[in-house]
């Protein structure tokens, strides 16, 4: 993901924000030690500038290590009961917790 970075922008005057690793390719396939998909809860919201990050979504909102999967696919969070959606498959895909 590619983050612009500027002095003359600030968190407090752009709404144009990126989610952390949405879209990385480091985030593709399943982890290579325990074959599970990897799980970030609550994303962080980068701005567009050099001062920080904007802010963090719920727990309840995912990036998800999804490459070869299909939308609508289930998702079990590694050494708990959570249960994720995958509506966003491919690499860093979105994912909204169901259970």
């Amino acid at each position: 993901m590619l983050v612009l970075r500027s002095s003359t922008l600030t968190q407090y005057i752009s709404n144009d924000n990126d989610i952390a690793l949405a879209g990385s390719a480091r985030l593709g396939t399943a982890n290579a030690q325990d074959s599970e998909r990897d799980i970030l809860t609550g994303l962080l919201l980068l701005n567009q500038s050099n001062s920080g990050f904007a802010g963090k979504t719920s727990d309840d909102i995912a990036i998800v290590a999804a490459n070869g999967s299909t939308r609508y696919d289930i998702i079990l969070k590694n050494g708990t009961s959570q249960q994720y959606l995958l509506v966003n498959p491919g690499n860093g895909g979105m994912a909204i917790r169901i259970v």
